[in-house]
């Protein structure tokens, strides 16, 4: 062999010369690459497969690169990287993509630290409109982060951003390839629903942004520890830690995006970056341009209005026309005087009643009650009852000049009242002070002081021990709080606690039961 053809780099599908590799990441190596076809510059990313990893999680890795194919594939973006080609190199897939002169949000995190907040609204309103994209797809990203972001010179002066690595990406209707209980993603980034192996929805992608966010404010994740399990335990348990000097406003946004719960987050990516601009007083996101069909909507709205109108107004003239001229048609015809309404029909009058006379004065001893006379009716033409006679009434006897009735006597006055009798008090026997006996908790019975050792050397009874688990269970609650997560050796501590009483509550339920075998 020539040393011509040694110094030629190697070709992919005869067309892609392979150059200097400019990125590599868990299962995959990007390369620069010459198009020979075309004469432009791109990016081969070729598939890393170990000798030593199982066929199965071969197959695995080669459907997760189609379907990034088919994910990058079906977007038109301009903040989403374009997939130009796909295919297989010896069994092993590739994937060509056009090549990104700029770097990432990671090593531009890594080398300057915080950045502006005019500058992160104006990164983060990018990555929003590109991850909706994204959803409006059916799709999700499922790994927002900042090594997954490009920041390619803008004429603005703002960095354009495209959004890279859609391995893990994954369509609605499609199926998990991982492994039951194995979660996907970079650990920090992970929303609390993914962690709990939830089913992922957008939600995730934008849990995933606020953290992103978070970190190009603060220049660090919302939650990192030197163990992913203690990470784990802050996004499912704690709340960010507030920023220094940051605006309330900002504070908010980052608390909602941030939330535990997904039903309370942002509703897309869009929303959360149009929050965070008008949080800091940047134009993020434009204004959304107006449709053609809402603006056809206005004048066939005007003009159906006014069609609407002149046909009523056509309508009137008709019927007015209508009604003259048929006026004219009965010629002068004389026209009936109006008669007033005919009066109203007498009302027959009542029929008279029968007065009655004045109550007569009381008879005296020796007078005679008169008799009621009936007064003869009016000439009605109707003919009345005569009343019926009433019952004498008895006579009263003779009352003296002096006012006061023979027969009634003066009252008898009443013998003075004695004073009631001195009731002396009981007295209230006391009961004797009731002593109180100690009972035996397994059996009730009374214990007398000289059994007590005798019950103490037999040991805590299950009632004993079942209050003692809980009052252990109780403070090691409280003692959870105020572990420092950061201090291993508190944690180790603390798990030796936990094994402990886990041990014990072995016991108990092993006694438990062996106390009801023996009952039954």
């Amino acid at each position: 062999m020539t040393p011509e053809a040694k110094e030629q780099p190697p070709q992919i599908a005869g067309r892609y010369a392979l150059g200097q590799p400019i990125g590599r990441g868990g299962m995959a190596t990007v390369y620069e690459a010459q198009d020979a076809q075309l004469g432009r510059r791109v990016a081969v990313k070729v598939l890393d497969v170990p000798d030593h990893l199982p066929s199965g999680d071969v197959e695995a890795l080669v459907k997760r690169m189609h379907r990034e194919a088919r994910a990058i594939g079906g977007l038109s973006h301009p903040n989403i990287v374009t997939v130009l080609d796909t295919g297989e190199r010896e069994g092993v897939p590739f994937l060509v993509m056009e090549y990104l002169d700029g770097r990432t949000l990671r090593q531009r995190l890594d080398g300057e630290g915080p950045l502006p907040p005019a500058e992160v609204a104006a990164i983060v309103s990018q990555v929003a409109r590109g991850l909706d994209a994204v959803h409006r797809q059916g799709l999700l990203h499922r790994d927002i982060k900042p090594s997954n972001i490009m920041l390619l010179p803008g004429g603005s002066g703002a960095p354009h951003v495209k959004l890279m690595d859609f391995g893990i990406a994954r369509r609605s209707d499609d199926t998990m390839l991982t492994r039951t209980g194995m979660m996907v993603g970079s650990p920090a980034y992970m929303a609390p629903e993914t962690i709990r192996g939830e089913e992922p929805t957008p939600a995730a992608d934008i849990w995933a942004l606020g953290a992103l966010l978070y970190e190009m404010l603060a220049g660090r994740p919302p939650f990192e520890a030197p163990a992913i399990a203690t990470v784990f335990y802050q996004i499912m348990n704690q709340a960010p830690a507030p920023l220094a000097g940051a605006d309330p406003a900002v504070r908010r946004v980052l608390n909602r995006a941030l939330e535990k719960n997904p039903a309370r987050r942002f509703a897309s990516a869009g929303a959360l970056a149009e929050a965070f601009s008008r949080a800091v007083g940047a134009e993020a996101v434009p204004p959304r341009p107006r449709t053609p069909r809402k603006a056809r909507r206005r004048p066939a709205a005007v003009a159906i209005g006014a069609l609407v109108g002149v046909m009523s107004l056509l309508a009137l003239v008709l019927l007015g026309s209508r009604a003259f001229f048929s006026r004219g048609a009965a010629g002068n015809a004389p026209v009936a005087p109006l008669t007033p309404p005919p009066p109203p029909a007498p009302v027959p009058p009542r029929a008279a009643t029968v007065p009655t006379a004045p109550p007569a004065p009381r008879p005296g001893p020796k007078q005679a009650a008169p008799t009621r006379t009936v007064a003869p009716a009016p000439k009605t033409g109707i003919a009345r009852k005569p009343l019926p006679p009433q019952p004498k009434q008895p006579q009263k006897p003779a009352v003296a000049a002096t006012g006061r009735s023979p027969a009634r006597r003066a009252p008898a006055k009443k013998a003075a009242k004695a004073p009631p009798a001195r009731r002396t008090p009981r007295r209230v026997q006391q009961a004797p002070p009731v002593r109180r006996v100690r009972q035996d908790a397994r059996t009730r019975a009374p214990v007398r002081p000289a059994q007590r050792r005798q019950t103490r050397t037999q040991g805590p009874s299950l009632l004993e021990r079942k209050i003692r688990l809980a009052t252990a269970l109780v403070r090691l609650k409280k003692e959870a709080r105020r572990v420092n997560q950061r201090d291993p050796a508190a944690v180790a501590a603390y798990n030796r606690k936990v094994y402990a009483l886990r041990r014990r509550q072995q016991q108990f339920n092993a006694d438990v039961r062996r106390s009801r075998g023996g009952a039954g």
